[in-house]
């Protein structure tokens, strides 16, 4: 069976900007969570979000070698 959801997902590094800044297209967005790594595993393990092992350790890795001090995923 072949795969065909489409999956977005946004890695951004800004510094001084509060989620509160920041302005959704709500007619093309139909939810948005900015959460940080240790909250992301968490909703990983506890099934809170749809099983895609391998896109969220992908993203996962990015995010944990990168230089940031904090991260928003």
């Amino acid at each position: 069976m072949t795969d065909r959801q489409f999956f977005d997902c946004f890695v951004t590094r800004i510094t001084g900007i509060q989620p509160s800044e920041i302005t959704f297209q709500t007619d093309e967005v139909q939810a948005v969570k900015l959460v940080n790594v240790t909250e992301f595993e968490h909703m990983i393990k506890e099934k809170q979000i749809v099983d895609r092992r391998a896109f969220y350790e992908a993203i996962i890795n990015y995010i944990s070698h990168s230089n940031a001090a904090k991260n928003v995923v």
